[in-house]
């Protein structure tokens, strides 16, 4: 009796620890997917950087982004030398800066491998959204995409806010599709604490608030959750972005003399619409340029000063009907374009007759662009009809972002942030391509077995 108490306690511990070791695998099995497409994306950026961006210097908007980032590591300021506080500026870039800065040192070089670090969690987020969406094989052949691809990583070579801005933009959407699955409080919560810091780390972020909106009234429309979670997880999330929001408008009023969040829309339609930029041919054509005397970065701008330049927008608008309608056309065509000359502050302008430079500037970048330009459209088209509901926050962004374009300026730059929701589209149209592949060979099977029995049939009749 004895022995036999011992033999099946025996077993039961050899089960039980085989059962672990079956649970340790599958948690493995989850996470080696998503840290190989980290590192291939990390090494990619990494090689970007110590090729093309070797060297890099701020000019433009990364010497503002700079400047404020040491003025908070060694004066505890946000401000400029001349004592300006630039409150148009969203501040979360410049302080994660400070915070490199003040733990690593004022190489700029840190920030940048920052910059690295967050590329790489965008593809994690793309491969987490596509498995999502499509299983974890075509998430992976995705995140890997998403890794190599020039269109996401040469934004990560330089001081400007497109690598934290579209790494929190991916994360909002992440986190709004799992809380349109369920409604777990975690889900709401990311959801508001992402869009908060994505409308810290750059203007436009505000914009997702909007989203939010859109969102909620097409779930609402087409009853893609229960009516009451729609409308009390958009309204937990507007009110947890509000305040965390909340302490940085409240400092940018002493500049701002208004209670709303800063907004700098017209400045930004001012320096779309003016004389400058209408000059078909030259290097500024359709995009942006501003007199530095309006120019919130240079002086205080007050609510009045933003409502001035609004007027003079409308003022010009209503001057120029023909040039307006020019100019529309040309931001859309200017954002489907690989690449912009006009950005003289990015490596590949710094540094324009270095071979890596070309080979990524003139060869890779718009290759892969143009291709998956066309694979997205196809992408689209083909996960609309089974995936729309899912779907559903991906293609509002891509629209919402194609009329901010079109409304404002468009560049390549401006694209950017959809450049990861373009690839999870070409994620979808190979998802599509396996889903076909599988049906045709599963026909294929079982067409076999018939074609043989008539052949066996054939064979065994007389004469």
């Amino acid at each position: 009796m004895l022995v036999w108490l011992d033999v099946k306690r025996q077993r039961l511990a050899a089960r039980a620890t085989q059962g672990a070791h079956k649970l340790q695998w599958s948690r493995l099995r989850e996470y080696v997917p998503m840290v190989a497409v980290f590192c291939l994306a990390f090494i990619v950026r990494i090689i970007f950087n110590k090729t093309v961006a070797a060297g890099y210097q701020p000019m433009f908007d990364a010497v503002i982004y700079n400047e404020l980032a040491r003025s908070l590591a060694h004066q505890h300021c946000y401000c400029f030398p001349q004592q300006h506080v630039p409150v148009y500026r969203p501040p979360l870039w410049p302080v994660v800066m400070a915070v490199i800065y003040a733990v690593l040192g004022d190489a700029t070089r840190y920030a940048r491998l920052a910059c690295c670090v967050l590329g790489s969690g965008t593809c994690v987020l793309v491969y987490l959204i596509a498995k999502d969406l499509f299983g974890r094989r075509i998430a992976l052949v995705t995140g890997i995409i998403a890794a190599v691809y020039a269109g996401m990583f040469i934004w990560d070579g330089w001081l400007y806010t497109e690598s934290l801005y579209i790494f929190l933009q991916t994360a909002f959407l992440f986190f709004l599709l799992r809380m349109q699955r369920d409604s777990r409080r975690v889900w709401i919560v990311l959801c508001g604490v992402s869009l908060a810091l994505a409308a810290l780390a750059r203007p436009t972020g505000t914009l997702l608030l909007g989203l939010l909106v859109l969102w909620a009234l097409f779930a609402l429309l087409f009853k893609l959750a229960p009516w009451r979670r729609v409308v009390v997880s958009a309204a937990l999330v507007a009110a947890l972005a509000f305040a965390l929001m909340l302490p940085w408008t409240l400092y940018a009023s002493r500049v701002t003399h208004s209670p709303l969040p800063p907004s700098n829309v017209y400045k930004t339609l001012a320096g779309s619409y003016n004389d400058t930029v209408d000059h078909p041919g030259d290097i500024l054509y359709g995009l942006w340029s501003l007199w530095s005397g309006d120019d919130s970065d240079f002086h205080d701008h007050t609510a009045a000063d933003e409502q001035a330049l609004g007027q003079r927008t409308v003022t010009w608008i209503e001057a120029h009907p023909e040039q307006t309608r020019s100019l529309l056309w040309i931001h859309l065509v200017h954002m489907w374009t690989p690449w912009a000359t006009a950005y003289e502050g990015h490596p590949f302008a710094q540094y324009p007759d270095r071979p890596s430079t070309i080979f990524v500037r003139d060869a890779l970048l718009p290759v892969m662009s143009y291709m998956v330009f066309l694979l997205a459209a196809l992408g689209l088209v083909v996960t609309w009809r089974r995936k729309w509901r899912f779907l559903l926050p991906v293609y509002l962004t891509i629209g919402l972002t194609i009329l901010e374009n079109v409304a404002f300026y468009g560049s390549p730059r401006f694209r950017a942030p959809i450049e990861p929701l373009l690839v999870l589209l070409v994620g979808g149209l190979l998802w599509w391509a396996a889903g076909v592949y599988r049906g045709m060979r599963a026909q294929r099977t079982h067409l076999q077995p018939q074609s043989e029995a008539i052949e066996l049939g054939v064979s065994e009749m007389p004469g």
